[in-house]
């Protein structure tokens, strides 16, 4: 895993500082639970570390409050860059619009996985 908890609540200070959400703070204790679900998600295949943090951290949407979809949406297309998988503006909007079906558990991890695979298979 590339991020750390606290690259992760450095990043969500930065951004709501930006979207000026005073008095707003990540939840570190959501942060870990997000980075302990991913870890055993992650194998050598490209795809499966952004979708396993995207997928994480939808899971736990209390971890950036105020900025869920938006934060989530981010750490997965920086994750997805640093694979080689390169996703566009269409892809953050489809992101962000799986984040709460998948908070319901409504989508499985393997759907995100083929998501990314798809991805990276058109780069």
């Amino acid at each position: 895993m590339t991020l750390t908890e606290e690259q992760l609540a450095t990043a969500y200070a930065e951004l709501a500082a930006r979207f000026q959400l005073k008095g707003q703070s990540p939840n570190i204790g959501e942060i870990r639970a997000a980075l302990a679900m991913a870890r055993p998600l992650v194998t050598e295949e490209p795809a499966s570390e952004p979708a396993a943090m995207f997928y994480a951290l939808a899971r736990h949407p209390r971890a950036f409050p105020g900025l869920t979809r938006l934060m989530t949406a981010l750490v997965a297309m920086s994750s997805a860059r640093e694979h080689g998988i390169v996703l566009g503006a269409s892809d953050a909007d489809a992101l962000e619009g799986m984040v709460f079906s998948i908070a319901a558990q409504r989508i499985s991890f393997e759907h995100v996985l083929v998501y990314f695979r798809s991805r990276a298979a058109q780069a």
